[in-house]
Protein backbone atom coordinates (compact mmCIF):
# COMPACT_ATOMS: atom_id res chain seq x y z
CA UNK A 1 0.00 0.00 0.00
CA UNK A 2 0.63 3.57 0.50
CA UNK A 3 1.65 6.33 -2.43
CA UNK A 4 4.19 7.08 -4.83
CA UNK A 5 4.73 10.50 -5.60
CA UNK A 6 6.67 9.91 -9.03
CA UNK A 7 8.85 13.16 -9.75
CA UNK A 8 9.16 12.22 -13.55
CA UNK A 9 12.30 13.19 -13.64
CA UNK A 10 11.84 16.88 -13.06
CA UNK A 11 13.63 19.56 -11.20
CA UNK A 12 11.78 20.93 -8.67
CA UNK A 13 12.74 24.87 -7.11
CA UNK A 14 11.65 25.19 -3.36
CA UNK A 15 11.76 28.28 -1.70
CA UNK A 16 10.85 26.91 2.00
CA UNK A 17 11.25 23.16 3.47
CA UNK A 18 8.97 20.15 2.43
CA UNK A 19 7.33 18.93 5.51
CA UNK A 20 5.88 15.67 5.74
CA UNK A 21 4.03 15.85 9.60
CA UNK A 22 4.20 13.53 12.29
CA UNK A 23 1.84 10.33 11.66
CA UNK A 24 2.42 10.46 7.64
CA UNK A 25 4.00 7.03 6.58
CA UNK A 26 3.42 5.09 3.80
CA UNK A 27 5.35 7.75 1.20
CA UNK A 28 7.96 6.84 -1.65
CA UNK A 29 9.23 9.87 -3.57
CA UNK A 30 10.88 8.98 -6.86
CA UNK A 31 12.83 9.77 -9.76
CA UNK A 32 13.53 13.65 -9.43
CA UNK A 33 15.45 16.65 -8.15
CA UNK A 34 14.41 18.96 -5.57
CA UNK A 35 16.72 22.21 -5.23
CA UNK A 36 16.76 25.28 -2.73
CA UNK A 37 15.70 28.41 -4.45
CA UNK A 38 18.01 31.58 -3.81
CA UNK A 39 15.82 33.01 -1.81
CA UNK A 40 14.93 29.61 0.48
CA UNK A 41 14.44 30.28 3.83
CA UNK A 42 15.08 29.51 6.58
CA UNK A 43 18.62 29.26 5.50
CA UNK A 44 19.86 26.97 8.05
CA UNK A 45 17.03 24.49 7.19
CA UNK A 46 16.62 20.67 5.92
CA UNK A 47 15.02 20.54 2.65
CA UNK A 48 13.13 17.81 3.34
CA UNK A 49 11.77 17.55 7.16
CA UNK A 50 10.29 14.43 8.06
CA UNK A 51 8.02 14.33 11.14
CA UNK A 52 8.42 17.93 12.99
CA UNK A 53 10.71 20.69 12.86
CA UNK A 54 10.18 21.06 16.34
CA UNK A 55 11.51 19.44 19.61
CA UNK A 56 8.02 18.22 20.36
CA UNK A 57 7.92 14.12 21.05
CA UNK A 58 6.11 11.80 19.59
CA UNK A 59 3.55 10.19 21.85
CA UNK A 60 2.08 7.22 20.94
CA UNK A 61 2.10 3.78 22.01
CA UNK A 62 4.50 2.35 19.34
CA UNK A 63 7.48 5.70 19.99
CA UNK A 64 6.99 5.99 16.12
CA UNK A 65 5.91 9.19 14.62
CA UNK A 66 6.38 8.19 10.28
CA UNK A 67 7.02 5.12 9.30
CA UNK A 68 8.08 3.66 5.69
CA UNK A 69 9.14 7.29 3.89
CA UNK A 70 11.39 6.20 0.93
CA UNK A 71 13.11 8.19 -1.83
CA UNK A 72 14.72 6.79 -4.68
CA UNK A 73 16.42 8.24 -7.61
CA UNK A 74 16.37 11.13 -6.01
CA UNK A 75 18.49 14.34 -6.13
CA UNK A 76 18.73 17.18 -3.08
CA UNK A 77 20.28 20.04 -4.03
CA UNK A 78 21.11 23.20 -1.60
CA UNK A 79 22.22 26.32 -1.50
CA UNK A 80 25.93 26.78 0.15
CA UNK A 81 25.62 29.33 3.03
Amino acid sequence: GGVTIDLAGGDYLISEPLVIPQFYGNLRFIDGTIRASSTFIPQNSYLLIIGDDSQSKCSNAQASCNENIAMENMMFDCKLV
